[in-house]
């Protein structure tokens, strides 16, 4: 076994893979000898039948040499649901054929594989649920389990077979949400981060998948040139009411303006000009407001706002942008 393993690991097999291409060369090393893949209760054929015990020690080779790193996990997903105050992962099964999904108390014994709809208890698919806690749960513990359920069975595998690479990426971020979200260190803010990127992969690709084009810069300019002219159709008001300049500020005896458009804020302080043309100047171009020593205006009009406090001692301004 470790000569088949040696050359698997060479060939980039993984781990969980091993197993099953394993019987696979034992069957061709050993002059194509039929093996059975499983140890299930199904009655196979005497040929098969006769090699079953082969395939169980290839697996029980590959369980003691590698323990868990063997095992994979076959669900479709995880999503995280608030059980009775506590942060649970219900698992998504992956399943073929036929499965009754039930919400009960009681917890269901393991049934090989057989012929006939499969019966599974969601309750059992909340990691780390024990069979103690199971029959402690209320009634709204149920309906919180079931209710998650309903939501993310459809969700997994629809994240899983739509054919889209912004899906796939969608999916994992998911994984890394529901990872932040559970682990010890409450990384609560990367786990918001990926579930915004995964919502937005989503967004993006369904929009791809219905024939259309992502033009969201375009389209976030011409917002931003809406708002612009927008926001230039409002009238000046005295800021001074919301934002009183106080005593103790350093900038008690300047007066904070803004410019809009045309000129330039140098132009009203720092030109030696008288400071009443300066003000007669500044109430023409904030709409004709009066503008008191220590106020502050605020205009709106132009493609750029200079914001700039004119000191009246020295006749100098400082210029913000």
């Amino acid at each position: 076994m470790r000569e088949i393993d040696a050359k698997l690991k060479a060939e980039g097999v993984e781990i969980p893979s091993r197993p099953i291409s394993a019987v696979g060369e034992v069957s061709i090393r050993y002059g194509d000898i039929p093996i059975p893949l499983g140890d299930g209760a199904i009655k196979m054929p005497p040929a098969l039948e006769r090699h079953r015990p082969l395939a169980a020690a290839i697996r029980k080779w590959y369980d003691d040499t590698y323990g868990d790193r063997i095992k994979i996990d076959m669900s479709a997903g995880r999503i995280v649901l608030l059980l009775e105050g506590d942060l649970y992962t219900l698992r998504i099964p992956r399943f073929f054929g036929s499965v009754n999904f039930i919400v009960v108390r009681e917890w269901l014994p393991k049934v090989p594989i057989g012929r006939g709809p499969a019966t599974c208890n969601v309750v059992q698919l909340v990691d780390d649920m024990t069979p103690a806690m199971a029959k402690t749960l209320s009634d709204e513990a149920l309906l919180a389990i079931w209710s998650a359920f309903e939501i993310g069975l459809p969700a997994c595998y629809t994240l899983e077979s739509t054919q889209s690479e912004l899906m796939a990426i969608a999916r994992s971020d998911v994984k890394v949400a529901v990872s932040n979200l559970m682990d010890r260190s409450d990384h609560f803010g990367a786990s918001k981060w990926a579930s915004l990127q995964s919502a937005e992969k989503v967004l993006k690709a369904a929009i791809l998948l219905r024939g259309r084009s992502l033009q969201v810069r375009a389209r976030t300019e011409a917002a931003v040139r809406s708002t612009c002219r927008a926001r230039r159709r409002l009238r000046p008001c005295p800021a001074h009411r919301r934002h009183p300049v106080h005593a103790e500020d350093p900038l008690r005896r300047g007066a904070l303006h803004a410019r809009t458009g045309a000129g330039s804020a140098s132009s009203l302080a720092g030109t030696g000009q008288p400071a009443a043309r300066r003000r007669r100047r500044l109430r023409a171009r904030t709409g004709r407001m009066k503008v008191p020593a220590g106020s502050a205006v605020f205009g709106v009009g132009g493609r750029s706002v200079q914001v700039g406090v004119a000191d009246r001692s020295n006749e100098r301004a400082a210029v913000f942008k």
